[in-house]
């Protein structure tokens, strides 16, 4: 992992460009990411105290869900967490 961290990917492409280039067909899309957290519960604590990121969790407009995790001992980023939201 190069140690980038952002919404955006780092050759400029965006989540929904990234969505539609993996063949999702819905219209709205959202996603939370996160980095450092130790476990599950501390990362959703987390995103529960974020305006933003807690608008995407409780979005009644959200039907579809994917969740990545990524740790490696030579990362320079340590625990990534993300979550993907369609409709």
């Amino acid at each position: 992992m190069s140690g980038y961290f952002s919404h955006e990917s780092a050759d400029g492409r965006t989540l929904l460009d990234r969505t539609q280039a993996a063949g999702f067909g819905g219209c709205a899309v959202g996603e939370d990411i996160a980095q450092g957290y130790r476990d599950p519960q501390a990362v959703v604590a987390g995103w529960m105290g974020s305006d933003g990121h807690c608008a995407n969790l409780l979005s009644p407009r959200y039907r579809h869900l994917g969740v990545g995790y990524y740790d490696a001992p030579d990362a320079k980023i340590e625990r990534v967490w993300g979550q993907n939201f369609g409709d």
